[in-house]
């Protein structure tokens, strides 16, 4: 079943690379195959919806909300805490958080509030 579900979403990036919910996807399933290091690639290298889609002014909720979180997942991937809080902080501003049907952002806050309370253990805290 697993492996059905992650040549879905490989083949849905092969198919549509450009599109937000593929991007995401197969971003997705580097982290959980721990290939973090690849996620830069996949958004080529940059870190703000208006800069991967130029021609567009507006998003909704959900491209927002997905893409902000699998930002922040990779960041704690990487362990880059701080970059991770900046969207973080974006889902919060933005009242992202709870986005209808979306698991991937609450996944995420939990897997953020995890590694910074890794990161305190690690200083003594």
């Amino acid at each position: 079943m697993r492996e059905e579900l992650d040549a879905s979403v490989i083949e849905m990036y092969r198919l549509f690379p450009r599109f937000i919910t593929a991007m995401v996807g197969y971003a997705n399933y580097l982290i959980e195959n721990e290939r973090p290091q690849e996620v830069a690639t996949v958004f080529k290298e940059k870190w703000d919806l208006s800069q991967i889609y130029p021609e567009r002014k507006t998003f909704s909720k959900l491209e927002a909300a997905i893409y902000y979180a699998i930002m922040c997942r990779y960041l704690v991937a990487v362990d880059d805490i701080d970059r991770a809080d900046l969207y973080a902080s974006a889902i919060l501003k933005k009242d992202l958080l709870y986005v209808p049907k979306q698991t991937l952002v609450k996944i995420t806050m939990r897997e953020l509030c995890n590694a910074k309370i890794g990161k305190l253990k690690g200083m003594g805290f």
